[in-house]
């Protein structure tokens, strides 16, 4: 299992998931040094760059790669309807990084609102390039 290589036999990773022809939910585990996080995301960011029907969902868990064992009730949730609804955009790496911060603001002036209103219109910009939503 440790051994195992998608590639294997198929040139490269890319051109191995140019095969895939059904639509793919793709689940990493937080803890999961066999197959880390950011290894199985970089199968489902290519399977997206590719134009695949991909989804990504993450189970948090302190338990490794036995965690799929382990958190029934993550998994559920993540299954639960899976096949019917529409695939979930697959997070950006720097999407996955984003940062809440809590603003608070004495006052409701004109100042205040303008400044509320400059950041929900740059929210997902602020997001891409800083890593920060803001709450």
């Amino acid at each position: 299992m440790d051994l195992f290589d998608a590639s294997e036999g198929r040139g490269n990773l890319v051109t191995a998931l140019e095969r895939v022809r059904c639509r793919t939910l793709v689940v990493g585990i937080s803890s999961d040094n066999l197959y880390p996080a950011a290894e199985v995301h970089l199968g489902a960011d290519i399977l997206n760059h590719l134009g695949k029907p991909v989804e990504y969902a993450e189970i948090r868990s302190p338990h490794g790669h036995d965690a799929f064992l382990l958190e029934t009730a993550q998994l559920a949730d993540i299954l639960r309807g899976a096949h019917g609804r529409a695939p979930r955009a697959v997070p950006t790496p720097a999407q996955r990084e984003v940062r809440t911060v809590r603003l608070g603001l004495l006052g409701a002036g004109r100042v205040a609102r303008l400044f509320l209103a400059l950041l929900a219109e740059r929210r997902e910009q602020l997001a891409l390039e800083y890593g920060l939503r803001f709450a």
